[in-house]
C-alpha cells in the first residue's frame, strides 16, 4: 500500500472511532479495503467538487490528486478522511478502533 487516507466514523455515544474504510491509490487506481465496501464506495468514489477547479476531481482519472483531497471533502463531525500519511505512521495501524480522548487547553468562553 505505500501510503493511504483512513476513512473514520466517531460513536460519540460509546466513546470511541473506527476506520471504517482505508483507501489509497495503486497501480493509477483508487482502492479500498472495508468489511462493507459497497457501503463506504458510495460515499468515497463521488466526484470531489473543489473551488479552484471547475471540473471535477474523478477517482479513475486523477487517483493520487483524488485521494490527496479526500480529507477536504469528507471532514464532518460523524465521519472523517484522515490526511494522506504512511502505513508505518498510521495512528490506527495497530488498533482500527481507539477511545475518543479530551483535547486539553485553554479556551475562550464563547458566551464572554
Amino acid at each position: 500500500m505505500g501510503s493511504h487516507v483512513d476513512l473514520v466514523k466517531n460513536e460519540w455515544l460509546a466513546g470511541f472511532q473506527h476506520v471504517v474504510a482505508r483507501v489509497w491509490a495503486d497501480a493509477g487506481r483508487v482502492e479500498i479495503e472495508s468489511p462493507e465496501p459497497k457501503t463506504w464506495e458510495a460515499v468515497v468514489l463521488r466526484p470531489l467538487q473543489v473551488p479552484e477547479r471547475v471540473e471535477p476531481v474523478f477517482a479513475e482519472k486523477e487517483p493520487e490528486e483524488f485521494l490527496r483531497l479526500l480529507p477536504e471533502a469528507i471532514h464532518g463531525t460523524y465521519l472523517f478522511a484522515t490526511s494522506v500519511h504512511p502505513d508505518e505512521a498510521c495512528p490506527f495501524r495497530h488498533h482500527p478502533v481507539v477511545p475518543i480522548t479530551s483535547v486539553e487547553g485553554s479556551y475562550r468562553s464563547l458566551t464572554a
